[in-house]
């Protein structure tokens, strides 16, 4: 696509837009789209979540739609400003994102259904490992989903090399690799979220384990 834009940096809160990847903010005025013959990998996964997108719109009715595409799919575009300042208001802006919990929940599920089907542990691994790099790819990498996404392909990993995976270094490894991509991300209140919540939930484990084991 060619186009005529007008580019301006948002002085005001431009830590916050590189810690989302944003570098500068533009108006286009005059587009035009060109047609490329050789696509990118990715704009396939791209194409497969817009069907599943217009899929859903098709079989649920608009407010569900929009609702399951901004728990799956990370779109809340199926949203207005009045729905969104709502979630706030009720401290519920985190329900409409994308987190650790749904690359999890498809890595285990996708996990135990091949384990079903008995399939060789190393192959299961590496079919779990592809899933979710493209499940990433398709809600645009967010920092929960990555960190996540990271730490579950470092387990998967050790799994195929016959080793046992630390969680905490597992974390930590995510965390180093996040923020040499984006170094902004330190002030993303999403990854903190996510980083101290699993913090807490590894280092918590093994007390409360014990604890409940005592009653």
């Amino acid at each position: 696509m060619s186009a005529d834009a007008y580019f301006q940096l948002n002085e005001s809160g431009k830590h916050y837009d590189w810690a989302d990847g944003i570098m500068l903010r533009a108006s286009v005025h005059e587009y035009e789209i060109t047609k490329v013959a050789d696509k990118p990998f990715h704009y396939q996964i791209l194409r497969l979540r817009q069907y599943i997108h217009d899929r859903l719109y098709e079989v649920c009715n608009t407010e569900t739609a929009s609702t399951i595409c901004a728990l799956v799919l990370n779109d809340k575009s199926g949203f207005d400003s009045d729905t969104i300042s709502a979630f706030n208001a009720l401290g519920l802006a985190h329900a409409m994102a994308v987190s650790g919990m749904h690359v999890a929940i498809i890595c285990s599920a996708l996990f135990s259904f091949l384990t079903l089907l008995k399939v060789k542990p190393r192959v299961r691994s590496i079919i779990c490992i592809i899933t979710v790099l493209i499940y990433l790819c398709a809600v645009g990498f967010a920092y929960s989903a990555v960190r996540s996404g990271v730490m579950i392909i470092i387990i998967l990993s050790a799994s195929i090399a016959r080793r046992n995976a630390d969680p905490l270094n597992s974390l930590g490894f995510a965390c180093a690799m996040l923020t040499i991509i984006n170094p902004f991300a330190v002030i993303d209140t999403g990854f903190l979220l996510s980083v101290t919540a699993t913090l807490g939930m590894i280092l918590m484990l093994s007390p409360m384990f014990r604890f409940s084991m005592k009653l």
